[in-house]
């Protein structure tokens, strides 16, 4: 299944994201070079940028609030906060939100 690209983008961060949380910790399989919190730092703002206006605005106020930006949804429940999520919610031509807890959602059923 083909995610929209503003999507790709949000799950490119987010896993960005989780490598900077990850701090120094040797366990964590880092990106080639990209140990350097700069260059991650760096990574996730040119990605930012491509984000659509809309989203960009949207991903600013999720991440404010919460960790997880972007979240699955599997057999039609958020995994953010497990709500059902009405159907047709993640189709590839839209980037869906959360009604409960506004992360953005992409489907895992595919």
């Amino acid at each position: 299944m083909m995610l929209h690209p503003d999507v790709e983008l949000l799950l490119e961060i987010q896993d960005l994201l989780e490598f900077v949380r990850a701090g120094a910790d040797d366990d964590v399989r880092w990106p080639a070079g990209d140990r350097n919190p700069d260059a991650l730092a760096a990574r996730i703002a040119e990605r930012e940028a491509r984000l659509t206006p809309h989203t960009r605005s949207e991903y600013t106020r999720i991440a404010a609030r919460l960790e997880h930006i972007i979240v699955p949804v599997v057999d039609g429940v958020c995994r953010g906060c497990n709500t059902r999520v009405p159907t047709g919610a993640t189709a590839a031509a839209v980037v869906a939100s959360c009604q409960s807890c506004g992360r953005f959602l992409y489907s895992a059923d595919a």
